[in-house]
């Protein structure tokens, strides 16, 4: 049985929404030194935010304080309509060094999404509520968020739990994708934490090839 994932660099699993997120993400690539990079991001999501982010954040502005920050509750609304920072970094990056940067999401997948959280995230009555709810900041919810996603990958879980059935079947997909490219060998993929444990799998790579995100 020929083992796909064995010409690739690594996969990098990320926390979404992370403040701090780009920097940490450069650097993860500095060090990997990969020479190409696959972002689990589709190519509309980035296209949506690019066309409409600056006009959909705006319906946020009847909530800010007078210093302009948002209620911990509307921040990461706020932080969804920013192009993902797993985008900007590995371009970033790619235009630094010369190497290739793709997005590879399903922009059919993040059509209906973006839909959604237009017609009903962004509802004025839910942005309402959402600012009265009593949250912890996002720096803090990340940070929890990356301690869940250190236990379960460090201690062999099954991550993302009840949700792992869920995912399998889109993490077979982007493994076929990613291991059947002519570039894998070299390649690192960024995905999120919870498709780190399935694509690794799939691929066949050994842990020593995966990286979370918060060890940079």
């Amino acid at each position: 049985m020929r083992k796909k994932g064995r010409g690739m660099a690594g996969l990098i699993g990320t926390v979404h929404l992370d403040p701090a997120g780009e920097a940490r993400l450069r650097a993860a690539l500095g060090t990997w030194r990969p020479r190409a990079v696959t972002v689990d991001v589709s190519p509309y999501a980035i296209e949506f935010r690019l066309r409409r982010g600056e006009e959909l954040r705006g319906r946020l502005d009847p909530f800010r304080r007078p210093d302009g920050s948002l209620p911990p509750g509307l921040e990461a609304v706020a932080a969804q309509l920013q192009v993902p920072y797993e985008w900007t970094a590995a371009a970033a990056y790619a235009a630094e060094t010369g190497i290739a940067a793709e997005p590879v999401g399903d922009s059919a997948a993040s059509r209906e999404w973006l839909e959604l959280l237009e017609k009903e995230l962004l509802a004025p009555a839910n942005l309402a509520c959402l600012a009265r709810e009593e949250v912890p900041i996002l720096s803090e919810q990340v940070a929890w968020e990356y301690a869940t996603a250190r236990r379960h990958w460090r201690e062999g879980k099954a991550t993302g739990s009840a949700g792992r059935e869920g995912l399998r079947a889109a993490d077979a997909l982007v493994a076929a994708l990613l291991a059947d490219r002519p570039d894998r060998k070299g390649l690192v993929h960024v995905t999120g934490w919870e498709h780190l444990a399935g694509l690794a799998a799939a691929l066949e790579l050994p842990p020593a090839r995966c990286t979370l995100l918060c060890d940079f």
